[in-house]
């Protein structure tokens, strides 16, 4: 296991903007928050895993988390394990996906309730050029994503 090229290259520090897609909202105005955000990108000394760890607000609030990223390259594979303290703050969600040069992510699923079916989340980080971004999507049983977290970083 190894952290991929794209990570390697990411090193350090980004600013930027978030964006936080409240879809259950009936007013408009209110259906999308914006906020300032930050990231940060780590590696462990011998470059096994990354650590993303990150922070945004919402309603003044400062919101943080903390993903840990590993790449299987035999496998072709990606895998996170991710906690949020506003949507992901009661478990540790693990995520598998496509080992890709120039970003990371995957899908995962997470517990809504006794007896109902599980609901997926997407996360991916993306080399946008000069920039990072990052989206978060969820996911219904059915297959329909909608976008929940859209945020871009430049390098601070």
């Amino acid at each position: 296991m190894a952290a991929n090229k794209f990570l390697k290259g990411a090193l350090g520090h980004w600013a930027g903007e978030s964006k936080l897609h409240l879809s259950w909202l009936e007013d408009e105005t209110r259906r999308v928050q914006k906020g300032p955000s930050e990231l940060h990108v780590d590696l462990d000394e011998s470059g096994a895993f990354a650590t993303v760890t990150y922070w945004w607000t919402y309603e003044g609030k400062k919101q943080e988390g903390v993903m840990t990223v590993v790449c299987d390259e035999k496998r072709k594979k990606c895998f996170l394990g991710w906690v949020d303290a506003w949507h992901m703050n009661y478990d540790l969600m693990r995520f598998e996906g496509e080992l890709k040069d120039d970003s990371v992510g995957g899908f995962g699923k997470y517990f809504v309730g006794e007896g109902e079916p599980e609901w997926g989340w997407t996360i991916e980080i993306v080399d946008a050029g000069q920039q990072l971004k990052m989206r978060m999507e969820n996911v219904t049983p059915g297959g329909e994503k909608e976008w929940a977290v859209e945020a871009i970083y430049s390098r601070a």
